[in-house]
């Protein structure tokens, strides 16, 4: 606890701008020790003392009255003061735009473990810190029924974080790291590719004909939102989502490949999960088995039961663990594009609905037989209904 602490104890003091508004009284409430979470990697941890201070910021930057509030409100503020009013004044001097104030900031306090200090145990230092942070936003927000409140996430703060490592000795052993996660949002991180202009004309044509992947990738990006916004569990159940839409949308397709009306395509739908999903070994080969090494037992472990654990067994999902169901996902759908790809002469439809012509293209399948494929929907008016029922085309 930090009443505990003693001048010459190691701790660390983080400081997080929040983008909503606390009660005052919460917010003067002082020391609010959050101990470590029964039932998880955290447990024999210090605790982490978690104070607010009222205060604004800029967005890549602490706003100096932000700072100095948190400062001022330290129980040791000459040390915090000498440590860290350098750093935030070369971040002072790199301030953007101003976003509208902020009204909070978080301190948090927790004991640093005596070994030496590397960017990867400050890394952990601060994920162990904000988990404490957003468990008792967790708390408050079931308290007080604000939703505007939410968790406080990595990825959109930024280098506003500053994490200080304070000693009582000044000198080489005394250390300011940033973090080494800071990255841009999601939609920053990669270009849009070059043929998104020629795409979305497309796109837009087959909209209305419902294409069945469509709303699979419309999941998986909420569940990526999610996942940013720090909605973790709801990001998992989401992207379960995602994924049983995806086997129910490949019965769809290869019984549209193989002429069926839209009842029959559908006729999936009603079957156990399990069922749908090891029947797709026989209609697209490949391992589908969810005992048997592969993609689909990782999916099975990582993805499946996970969500399972969660919605009936009330646990919470560590952001690791939803970081790997993300990767399992991944690992489910490149199955589906290799086994499409290897069925294209029996199911073509099944194969160019998953990859599009370019995808096809790009894994050099887009041979003579899958050319004339494609010739032959066009010259029947279906390219862009190629994937609907024999009887809605």
């Amino acid at each position: 606890m930090l009443t505990r602490l003693r001048l010459k104890d190691r701790f660390c003091a983080t400081y997080v701008p929040l983008p909503f508004g606390l009660s005052t009284a919460v917010a003067s409430n002082g020391n609010l020790v959050i101990p470590p979470k029964d039932g998880t990697s955290d447990v024999g941890r210090p605790p982490v003392t978690v104070r607010f201070h009222e205060g604004s910021s800029r967005r890549g930057v602490i706003d100096m009255s932000a700072s100095e509030a948190a400062i001022a409100g330290s129980r040791h503020p000459e040390l915090a003061r000498k440590e860290l009013a350098p750093a935030l004044a070369a971040l002072q001097a790199r301030s953007c735009a101003p976003t509208p104030p902020r009204v909070g900031v978080g301190e948090l306090i927790t004991a640093i473990p005596p070994v030496p200090i590397t960017p990867e145990i400050s890394t952990d230092l601060f994920n162990y810190s904000l988990r404490a942070l957003n468990r008792f936003l967790a708390v408050y927000m079931v308290a007080t029924e604000d939703s505007a409140v939410h968790p406080v996430v990595i990825e959109h703060l930024g280098p506003e974080i500053v994490l200080a490592l304070r000693r009582r000795r000044l000198g080489a052993n005394r250390k300011l790291i940033l973090p080494n996660f800071m990255a841009p949002p999601r939609g920053m991180q990669s270009e849009h590719p070059d043929h998104l202009l020629g795409l979305l004309p497309r796109l837009l044509r087959s909209e209305p004909h419902n294409h069945p992947l469509d709303q699979v990738r419309r999941l998986k990006l909420r569940a990526h939102r999610l996942f940013d916004g720090g909605e973790h569990d709801v990001a998992v159940v989401v992207l379960q989502s995602s994924a049983e839409r995806l086997v129910h949308a490949l019965h769809f397709l290869i019984r549209v490949d193989q002429d069926c009306d839209r009842q029959s395509a559908e006729e999936m739908v009603d079957k156990p999960f399990k069922t749908a999903l090891a029947r797709l070994g026989e209609e697209l080969g490949g391992n589908w088995q969810t005992k048997s090494n592969g993609p689909v037992k990782t999916y099975w472990s990582d993805l499946y039961e996970l969500r399972g654990r969660l919605i009936h067994g009330g646990h919470s999902a560590e952001r690791d663990a939803v970081i790997d169901a993300f990767a399992a996902y991944d690992g489910l759908w490149r199955h589906a594009l290799k086994q499409a790809l290897a069925v294209r002469r029996r199911l073509p439809r099944t194969a160019l609905a998953l990859h599009g012509g370019i995808g096809l293209k790009e894994a050099g399948a887009l041979d003579a037989f899958m050319r004339q494929f494609v010739t032959d929907i066009e010259g029947a008016g279906e390219d862009y209904t190629f994937w609907l029922p024999r009887d809605e085309r």
